[in-house]
């Protein structure tokens, strides 16, 4: 050993080895150092961006190019592959953008931006591989709409497996699989294709299973059949239906439910369904079959219609109890009866809806008083405009508001047009006067309103003419206590809180009309006013007036003051329009 490290110590072989390992190395530093001063304002060698070598360039030049390449990309046509299909489209499609600046700008810090030892070892790594760098602009709001139609052309939805009932017997049909793009991969393939200006891109496809698989179906086979083993007839009165052996098939299923939380080596949680053992009918598929039958059996209640006489409420027509069909208990009927042995017929169950206002309880509604009632006089109306006032206030002869029930003038009032017998009146409209369907149903409304005042019932929602009109100021003397409506934009509506039921009946004589209310009198409304806050009954000027609603308790004490503030414009400010 002595004698060996003598031998090395006196040979000048590992001095040679040292002097030419300094002498490349130092030719290596000075080019490295020589290749970095002449590419001070440049970017390095081996730097390639998007496919195209930019090494050597300024930054501005790599720029430059970059912008010519991307925007003739952006108007050429790409073609995206998945599942064997080929679609062409345009990357403008896609919401992509490209920042070409920012990317030379990060480029160029390859190399420069770390300590000495690791900028050289960047420098050199450049000569040999390129870097793994990116630039994207993606509006994602267009980027996942394009990928969703792009799947709605490629994907391809799974088949399930489904039983058949051909020639008596039970067959299986094949399940298939589905196929679709695999969105998360696709985001990341795609960003990075797009970044490298690549003309054909490539869509991950991911596989779906069906829910139910051929070989599920074939284990339960010998089930469904006993399902189906017979058609079965539904009967209700004089009327019959078959639930065919097909239909009974088709609404077989099996349930799933939630296993146990599971958790994987990445953190993401999820179910793993735990599927039962046996194929059995579905009860929501029968109801919603039934839900088709109901048509032919459900009838409405309806209300028996009422009218005054002797001062007393009288049935002027009859009530008629309705009839539903019980789709609940008339499918748990189905489904025992594809479990027995029985062949007879399933009768419906049909549930009775009693009529709320029926000829037997109309005592019980508290139907006994006249309680308020509200005219207005309207002399000097067109013929159309005494057509539309007869017809409308037909409308709302015989109706029953329920207790606590809003009653709204629009809802009750419905279509108004030739068909329900209205004619062209003249109505206020949008800054002008104008011929249209019910010119004059404000009439009603208004003595509706004036009714519902004196009855005491609170107004939920009143408004009143652009300006004032005479028909609505007697028998006051002043204008004000009027209801204009135009609905659904504007209504009239106020509420029955009286605790019982409201009849009301309407009368038309001449050219006076009559809204009486029935029930059981709580209370009453006196009107105070109306009066002139500004101007006067001249209509072609700008007016206020004021009125004051008393509210009553039988025993004639206040319960309630209402302030009703009324504002009129011109007149002259609604030109009559010229047809």
């Amino acid at each position: 050993m002595n004698k060996l490290k003598t031998r090395w110590a006196n040979s000048k072989t590992w001095h040679h080895i040292l002097l030419g390992v300094g002498l490349v190395l130092t030719l290596y530093f000075a080019i490295i150092f020589m290749v970095r001063l002449g590419h001070y304002d440049k970017l390095l060698p081996g730097i390639s961006l998007r496919g195209v070598y930019v090494g050597g360039l300024t930054k501005p030049q790599a720029t430059a190019k970059l912008d010519e390449l991307t925007a003739r990309y952006m108007n050429s046509e790409i073609t995206y592959q998945a599942n064997g299909q080929s679609v062409t489209t345009k990357p403008a499609s896609f919401g992509i953008s490209f920042d070409n600046q920012a990317f030379v700008d990060e480029a160029f810090k390859l190399g420069r931006d770390s300590d000495i030892i690791s900028d050289i070892a960047t420098q050199t790594s450049l000569l040999f591989s390129a870097p793994e760098i990116m630039q994207l602009g993606v509006d994602g709001a267009v980027f996942s709409k394009e990928l969703v139609n792009i799947n709605r052309i490629i994907a391809r939805p799974s088949q399930n497996a489904e039983y058949r009932f051909e020639g008596g017997k039970i067959s299986v049909t094949e399940a298939r699989n589905g196929e679709s793009i695999d969105m998360g991969w696709a985001i990341f393939n795609l960003t990075r294709q797009f970044s490298e200006l690549k003309s054909k891109l490539d869509l991950p496809v991911t596989t779906s299973l069906p829910n139910r698989s051929t070989e599920m179906l074939l284990r339960q086979k010998d089930t469904v059949a006993n399902i189906a083993k017979r058609p079965l007839v539904l009967t209700y009165a004089d009327k019959s239906w078959t639930i065919t052996q097909q239909q009974l098939v088709s609404w077989v299923d099996i349930d799933y439910q939630k296993g146990p939380l599971i958790t994987d080596l990445l953190n993401r949680y999820f179910y793993i369904p735990i599927m039962l053992n046996d194929f059995s009918i579905n009860k929501q598929n029968v109801v919603n079959y039934l839900a088709g039958l109901a048509g032919d059996i459900n009838q409405p209640a309806i209300d028996a219609t009422l009218t005054i006489s002797g001062g007393r409420a009288t049935v002027f027509k009859q009530s008629r109890d309705g009839k539903v069909l019980n789709t609940s208990k008339t499918a748990d009927a189905i489904i025992a009866a594809t479990e027995s042995i029985d062949n007879q017929p399933i009768e419906l169950t049909v549930d009775v809806q009693k009529a709320v206002v029926a000829d037997s309880n109309i005592d019980n509604l508290g139907i006994k008083e006249l309680i308020g009632e509200g005219i207005t006089y309207f002399p000097g109306s067109s013929a159309a405009r005494l057509q539309n006032v007869r017809v409308g206030a037909a409308r709302f002869n015989g109706v029953l508001l329920k207790p606590d029930q809003v009653f709204s003038f629009g809802e009750y009032l419905g279509e108004v047009g030739p068909e329900q017998g209205y004619v062209e009146g003249l109505i206020i409209l949008d800054k002008r006067v104008e011929k249209a369907y019910g010119g004059g149903l404000c009439q009603v409304s208004s003595t509706a309103y004036r009714a519902a005042l004196f009855s005491g019932l609170p107004i939920v929602e009143r408004t009143n003419h652009s300006f004032a009109i005479s028909y609505y100021t007697a028998p006051f003397g002043v204008p004000g206590v009027d209801a204009t409506i135009y609905y659904p934009q504007v209504d009239m509506k106020f509420k029955n809180d009286t605790g019982h039921y409201i009849l009301i009946q309407t009368e038309m004589v001449g050219t006076t009309l009559k809204f009486s209310f029935y029930g059981t009198k709580t209370k009453t409304g006196v009107i105070d006013g109306p009066t002139f806050v500004y101007g006067s009954s001249d209509v072609t000027k700008p007016s206020q007036t004021v009125f004051y609603r008393r509210v009553l308790d039988l025993s004639g004490n206040v319960i309630k003051t209402d302030t009703v503030n009324t504002y009129y414009k011109s007149s002259l400010d609604f030109p009559v329009a010229q047809n």
